[in-house]
């Protein structure tokens, strides 16, 4: 959701060019959650999604209470 919406702020809004720019951003994301969940917890294998839902879901709490009165 973050690397989508950094994407299309980076290139505009033409499909053509903001459906590469997310797809590598948002591989880019999944690919350092996954390094960090190995790296930092070095005995543990701890799964990339909990690195991700630790960053997305408050993100995602900040847009629905940024946004609640404009919908």
């Amino acid at each position: 959701m973050i690397a989508a919406a950094h994407g299309a702020q980076a290139d505009g809004t033409s499909f053509g060019k903001m459906f590469p720019v997310s797809v590598l951003l948002g591989a880019i994301v999944v690919v350092l959650a996954d390094l960090a969940g190995r790296m930092l917890f070095q005995p543990l294998d701890v799964p990339a999604g909990v690195f991700t839902a630790g960053v997305g879901a408050p993100f995602f709490i900040y847009l629905l209470y940024s946004k609640r009165n404009s919908i």
